[in-house]
């Protein structure tokens, strides 16, 4: 089956390989990785650093602007307290 869209979140080689080891934590904190376990990658909101802004990316392709509150509420329905509790990720 092919990806979804918002399963598509793309960076470079480089990028990709430092999410997997060193910058995880960074690349979970703004929606850029999302942990294998999650049912929905919709549910998980992206942080876009050039527009300093999370988004919500939908099923027909397009992104919905964010609060960091309706960010930060959408992170705490996905990985619980642990998202800024374990991880110290407070975005």
């Amino acid at each position: 089956m092919r990806p979804h869209f918002v399963e598509g979140v793309t960076s470079c080689a480089f990028c990709n390989e430092a999410y997997e080891h060193t910058l995880q934590m960074v690349a979970l904190k703004y929606g850029w990785k999302v942990r294998s376990w999650v049912a929905d990658c919709a549910s998980v909101p992206v942080y876009f650093i050039k527009e300093r802004t999370w988004f919500r990316l939908t099923r027909e392709g397009t992104r919905e602007r964010l609060s960091r509150g309706e960010a930060m509420a959408m992170m705490h329905e996905v990985y619980g307290v642990q998202y800024d509790e374990e991880k110290g990720l407070v975005a």
